[in-house]
């Protein structure tokens, strides 16, 4: 198997380390223009245009900031691993400690799940902990296993962009299983609520109507106004965790995309990455239907 080659990892790193730095000079001065922009618009308002289009700018370039940096951040932890720092890792596999994992150095400090980990979900951390403490694996799996890692030690633009398509995952030990289940937990009653809405939204438009035409005091209409208002705080604030679990979930999902986006539009020699980006590829296309 080919050895993997670290200084290209730190090739890449410089590269990326460039255009941050680039990119932050460049930020700078749109920020200082953006000031100037708007200081001096005062005296003409085409100036209060030219400093939104240097605002708009100036987010845009945070967003790509932030995108290379995140680069950077995991070809740094390639960096670790060759110097020895990865001996620092956070994540060392504790949750799956017992004697002879701990024994053999599997997982604990030091371990090789604390050098090889680059999990950022729980089925992931899962899935490497099998593989490393498999000990009825034969020839043929092993083989199998050689080829994915060789074929993907060859594609270091690949692994670097997969990471950071996941990096959003990291340090919150989301297990996209249970995601999948906090999508599907039933909220209070949907006919119910439908029903309330409903009834609540036309009592207002009536007391709005009659109230404009002066039939009724528009104060009934303010009334059933902070009425709603009531009741809407009540449910959020009573269904908050929930509301909060879904939020949080549907985001992370929402960023998935670009993970599988990044696997379909890649090609692969070994037989089982291939088998990976098929599978990926027609549950992605079953999600997008």
């Amino acid at each position: 198997m080919d050895k993997l080659d670290y200084n290209k990892y730190l090739e890449l790193r410089n590269e990326y380390s460039k255009k941050v730095n680039t990119i932050s000079s460049i930020r700078l001065v749109v920020f200082i223009l953006m000031i100037l922009s708007f200081f001096i618009s005062s005296s003409n308002n085409i100036y209060v245009y030219i400093g939104f289009l240097f605002l708009i700018l100036f987010l845009l370039l945070i967003f790509i900031h932030d995108k290379y940096y995140k680069n950077i951040i995991i070809l740094d932890e390639y960096k670790d691993r060759k110097s020895g720092k990865w001996k620092e890792f956070s994540d060392k596999g504790n949750e799956y400690n017992n004697y002879l994992l701990s024994d053999l150095n599997i997982v604990g400090d030091n371990s090789l799940f604390q050098y090889l980990s680059i999990c950022n979900t729980m089925g992931g951390r899962d899935k490497l902990i099998n593989k490393l403490s498999d000990n009825k694996c034969d020839n043929k799996e092993l083989i199998k296993r050689q080829d994915v890692i060789k074929d993907l030690t060859k594609m270091i633009d690949f692994d670097i962009s997969f990471q950071v398509s996941m990096f959003d995952f990291r340090n919150k030990k989301i297990n996209l299983e249970e995601g999948i289940n906090v999508l599907n937990k039933k909220v209070g009653n949907k006919k119910v609520d439908l029903f309330i809405g409903l009834l609540f939204s036309l009592l207002s438009l009536i007391l709005l109507f009659f109230g404009y035409l002066k039939i009724i005091s528009l104060n009934y209409f303010y009334g059933m106004f902070l009425f709603n208002f009531f009741v809407n705080y009540m449910y959020s604030y009573i269904y908050n965790k929930e509301f909060n679990d879904i939020s949080i979930v549907s985001l992370l999902y929402g960023k998935l995309s670009n993970t599988f986006d990044l696997i379909i539009n890649n090609n692969y020699n070994s037989l089982e990455l291939n088998k990976i980006y098929k599978d990926v590829k027609d549950s992605y296309g079953m999600v997008k239907k």
